[in-house]
């Protein structure tokens, strides 16, 4: 009819149709499924509402995706937005429970409250007409942390880039993590389990069904707080004070614990708590302390390694009181900063001297072998000074990887700022976090260079083809800093000490086509003539083809 209202979708259940029909006739074809009469209007006419059920439903499930404490969760299509979703729906001998379905439906409230990177974005919840509870999420191509971890051979687990990677993995869950605490919910079930990978090396946390709320953050945000004297959890992961069911002392520190005990198994391969049953593994969370993950695994970092036993203390105010605290200082030994976990060695500090104050690194090498002359005899001073060069290696291949990881985003955001209109806010978005990882490349550049200068000086034996190559496009690059900014001097004398070092043992490890570069350079200083620059294309001279300088 000319005069019938659009059709409204609710929630993909119900349809409402309203039509005006004459006084006293039926609207449309057919007997109605419900008429409600609201009386005559000034036009002769009355108000009919005509509800019909709609046959077809909004999700179609594909396939099982996985089984939770609370929900099955399935695969499924969303008709009406053409996308894969993720369908959980409370299991079916839960179903009677009243607990369980408010527990249930509260999860899904918490999560779709977070609104972080790190959780699971909700899309829909309610209840499907059989009366179950069901809520609606993003679908999450990846596996869970547990799989991650199963499927490490042995070599990985301790080799530095794996630890690298795990160190990298576990600063993205406490983040996550971290967002709940600061909205007051405490997760209560962390667990390699409980933790997302995606394809893309995102990182989720899953599995809120547990969570409590312990203050009001925002109305109706969910999250009930824990009941007195209640156990939850997962046995080996859970926290002392959980497992006595002290419910007043659980918060943010009992999921530091957790997320201790989840560091612990990916630095080791082995849990911190592993047990037959879940009985003897809270006997072990109350009784039981740990080794040391460096005696586990030998290639476990000493900062990280403290970073974790005092995640695991059995006293919560020993432990970091949020998981923010735990993501900052993973951050600080990511970035070779001291960490709060642990006072840094005499080593860890001239390395981080070196990190941060680059000028100081020539000096690192000579202050370290110092102190190896005045503590001890000559065989402990061979021995240290291996220990120092291995660990400068480590810390150039550290860099060396974060440069390249660096790299690889650097070159997807300036294809996806190609793609936007110049003068748009995505755009700018885009230049401003290019221009951050920009700053920062150079700076673990400088560090690179830093930390091979050490090698240089400390002893030019330890120098592979790598170091060699790093220090000397750091000799050519410094003279043509000088030279670019018109400091003919400066140039001349940093020339003057590099061929006096190359007569000397060469400790840079000058080529001859450096050496006369470096010489032309000179000359043409001497002279008053503009200096001349690398070559455009092509290897400079001195240089193996294809090395980069890395500016």
């Amino acid at each position: 009819m000319g005069n019938e209202k659009p059709d409204v979708d609710l929630e993909g259940e119900t349809v409402v149709k309203t039509e005006r029909t004459a006084e006293g006739t039926a609207p449309g074809e057919g007997p109605e499924p419900e008429t409600v009469d609201y009386g005559p209007e000034k036009s002769g006419h009355t108000a009919a509402i005509r509800v019909e059920r709609r046959r077809e439903t909004r999700y179609e499930v594909v396939g099982p995706l996985g089984k939770g404490g609370m929900g099955v969760t399935s695969l499924a299509h969303d008709r009406r937005l053409s996308r894969e979703v993720a369908l959980k729906v409370l299991r079916p001998d839960l179903r009677a429970d009243p607990a369980a379905r408010q527990r249930f439906l509260e999860e899904a409230v918490v999560l779709a409250s977070l609104d972080h990177p790190g959780t699971v974005p909700v899309f829909d919840a309610g209840t499907l007409p059989d009366g179950s509870p069901f809520c609606v999420m993003k679908r999450v191509k990846g596996q869970t942390l547990r799989a991650l971890l199963a499927a490490r051979p042995a070599a990985e687990v301790r080799s530095r880039q794996g630890i690298a990677r795990m160190a990298d993995l576990f600063e993205k869950v406490c983040q996550a993590v971290a967002a709940a605490h600061g909205r007051g919910v405490v997760h209560r079930d962390l667990k390699p389990e409980n933790v997302m990978v995606d394809d893309l090396g995102a990182v989720y946390v899953v599995d809120w069904g547990l969570a409590i709320r312990l203050r009001d953050v925002s109305p109706g945000a969910g999250a009930a707080s824990p009941a007195p004297g209640e156990i939850a959890g997962t046995p080996a992961y859970m926290s002392p004070e959980q497992v006595r069911g002290a419910s007043a002392e659980v918060g943010p520190r009992s999921d530091v614990f957790s997320l201790g005990a989840v560091l612990y198994e990916m630095l080791t391969g082995v849990g911190p708590f592993a047990a037959s049953d879940g009985q003897e593994a809270m006997k072990a969370v109350l009784d039981r302390t740990p080794p040391d993950p460096r005696h586990v695994n030998r290639s476990v970092p000493r900062p990280l390694a403290a970073i974790c036993r005092k995640a695991l203390c059995k006293e919560p105010s020993a432990r970091y009181e949020t998981a923010r605290a735990l993501a900052d200082d993973v951050q600080r030994f990511r970035e070779l900063r001291p960490v709060l976990a642990a006072p840094p060695t005499l080593l860890e500090r001239l390395a981080i001297a070196a990190r941060w104050r680059p000028a100081l690194s020539s000096s690192l090498a000579t202050l370290v072998a110092l102190a190896l002359v005045a503590g001890a005899a000559a065989a402990y001073h061979a021995a240290a000074a291996r220990r120092v060069v291995a660990s400068v290696h480590a810390s150039i291949d550290v860099e060396r990887r974060e440069i390249g990881r660096l790299d690889a985003e650097l070159a997807t955001l300036r294809a996806d700022r190609a793609r936007e209109p110049s003068g748009s806010a995505a755009r700018a978005a885009l230049e401003g976090r290019i221009e951050e990882l920009s700053g920062l490349r150079r700076d673990r550049r400088e560090h690179v260079r830093a930390l091979a200068l050490a090698l240089a000086a400390l002893d030019v034996s330890s120098l592979d083809g790598k170091v060699r190559e790093i220090v000397r496009e750091e000799t050519r690059d410094r003279v043509e800093s000088d030279l670019s900014r018109g400091e003919p001097l400066r140039a001349r004398l940093r020339i003057d000490r590099a061929l006096r070092a190359y007569r000397d043992g060469n400790p840079a490890g000058l080529e001859p086509g450096d050496v006369a570069w470096l010489e032309e350079q000179r000359a043409r200083v001497a002279a008053g003539g503009a200096a001349t620059a690398p070559p455009a294309a092509g290897p400079a001279p001195g240089r193996r083809p294809g090395a980069a300088s890395g500016r």
